[in-house]
């Protein structure tokens, strides 16, 4: 299912106020490591309305699914390798019920183990970049073509630092209100640039895309 972009904002509104699950005796990842996946979380939300370009690495000639990955996780310092299937061998596996936000989503939509890979945001949300004609975007897990072709999760955050494997969704407000401006500038004829804006994005999701240590 595709969605469109006002309705794919409503239902990541809803979504991202929803409850998230807690997990029993888990904490939050160490400060640094919190400030990278915050980054990457901004990263990934400011991309959203950048075109497909299959083999794309960059925003300016456009970015595919793997593409996408490398670029966010990059500009923290982790450099994965470039096509899906390979990213899938990085971190530890995932239930899919322990998914939080930053972790890797895998999915067989070509007949292949592993063939297309998003960036989870929480929620049951992920953003990616599908296919040639369309832009990178969010879609639900919950759709019913994502839960027929889902394979598996990957958390990566144990390469920025390894004591890290679990943390808790929080309530990130700014990253809606960062979607609802790009789609806003997008259907209003303007053209932001992701790179030009990423530092804002950061910046405006900082300390509330995942819980402070208590």
């Amino acid at each position: 299912m595709t969605l469109k972009p006002f309705f794919a904002l409503t239902l990541l509104l809803f979504a991202l106020h929803a409850p998230a699950a807690e997990i029993e005796n888990e904490s939050p990842p160490p400060p640094e490591v919190q400030s990278k996946i915050q980054t990457v979380l901004a990263q990934a939300t400011n991309l959203i309305g950048i075109r497909y370009s299959w083999g794309g690495k960059t925003v300016e000639h456009g970015l595919d699914c793997s593409g996408l990955v490398q670029y966010v996780f990059k500009t923290v310092g982790l450099t994965l390798p470039p096509t899906a299937a390979q990213q899938s061998k990085v971190g530890v596996a995932v239930a899919e019920s322990d998914l939080k936000p930053g972790d890797l989503v895998f999915f067989n939509t070509t007949r292949k183990a592993i063939s297309h890979v998003g960036v989870y945001l929480g929620n049951r949300l992920f953003v990616h970049a599908p296919h040639t004609g369309t832009e990178v975007r969010v879609d639900s897990l919950d759709s019913s073509y994502w839960v027929h072709t889902y394979y598996g999760g990957r958390r990566v955050a144990g390469a920025l630092q390894p004591s890290v494997t679990h943390w808790s969704a929080g309530s990130p407000d700014a990253i809606a209100a960062r979607v609802l401006a790009i789609l806003n500038g997008r259907t209003s004829g303007d053209s932001p640039q992701a790179e030009a804006t990423a530092p804002d994005a950061a910046e405006a999701i900082a300390n509330s895309a995942l819980p402070q240590p208590q």
